[in-house]
């Protein structure tokens, strides 16, 4: 029979036993790796049409050590349903704001990036997963001196479990992260079960109840009264985070100073030649460009 030599001394042997899955909860975290890409089409090619960025992000503070070091993807669609989501963590890395509505970014910038990450329960295939349900801004607290600034390996991301993604492009898994990601998109817009909501501590239940607008979520009583509350205000939060905005633009009730400053916003060459019509129509244009191209 065949003989095999192996060399795998440069490998964390704790590291390739994998990680245990995050439970429910408020998790302080690192980006480690950002890229465009395209979600699967149903031959598991890369769909030109769905366009998403690529997220890779490990957990750096846990008050349960066994959750430490551990990554979750997460794809975040340019698609207009999901705009609430790319929205929030562009504002959570400060590259979006509520002024600054539009712009362009390089991916390999936010890699290293501290924010903390509000974990819930799924399921895939039949098993526990653990997603990222939205992103939070870090506090100076949440930056650990201890975490690892290693380079993502890109080996170790296919061991992932339920978080399956083979960067050589294997048919079969393609389908079933293709599967996955029709499931994790299903799920976000239902937001927490009341599972997930159980399962986590009060001060998650606090964060997650001023995020849907509780005022005063410390007076409310009782873990159970909590997590009634928030199943409560959930669809409501959803429903306006994820309701599309209208049709069309407003450049044309812009004067020629703001689109001038629209147009720095989003790094765009301005020419003193350019007349106001001739500016909406470089914004216009940059409107229907790809954002991967």
């Amino acid at each position: 029979m065949p003989t095999v030599k192996f060399d795998v001394s440069q490998s964390d042997p704790d590291r390739a036993k994998g990680f245990v899955p995050p439970t429910p909860g408020v998790y302080g975290a690192i980006i480690r790796e950002c890229k465009p890409g395209y979600k699967a089409d149903g031959n598991g090619k890369p769909d030109k049409d769905a366009p998403r960025l690529e997220i890779v992000v490990e957990i750096t503070q846990s008050k349960n050590k066994q959750f430490k070091g551990a990554r979750l993807f997460d794809y975040i669609s340019f698609s207009e349903a999901a705009q609430w989501k790319m929205d929030q963590f562009l504002q959570v890395l400060g590259i979006a704001t509520i002024k600054k509505r539009k712009g362009q970014f390089k991916t390999e910038d936010v890699v290293g990036m501290p924010v903390k990450i509000r974990v819930r329960g799924d399921t895939f295939n039949g098993e526990y997963s653990a997603k990222i349900g939205s992103y939070l801004e870090a506090e100076d607290e949440d930056i650990l001196d201890d975490t690892e600034e290693d380079e993502y390996d890109e080996d170790f991301s296919a061991d992932e479990g339920d978080e399956d993604e083979d960067e050589e492009g294997d048919e079969d898994e393609d389908e079933e992260e293709s599967e996955e990601d029709e499931d994790e998109e299903e799920s976000e817009e239902e937001g927490y079960t009341e599972a997930d909501l159980t399962a986590m501590d009060l001060n998650g239940l606090n964060e997650i109840l001023t995020e849907y607008g509780e005022e005063k979520p410390k007076g409310i009583k009782g873990k159970a009264n909590k997590v009634a509350r928030i199943l409560e205000l959930q669809p409501e939060y959803y429903a306006a985070e994820e309701e599309p905005e209208a049709e069309g633009d407003d450049y044309d009730a812009m004067d020629r100073a703001a689109l001038v400053t629209e147009m720095k916003n989003r790094q765009l060459r301005v020419l003193k030649k350019d007349d106001e019509d001739a500016l909406r129509e470089k914004l216009r244009s940059d409107d229907n460009v790809d954002p991967f191209e």
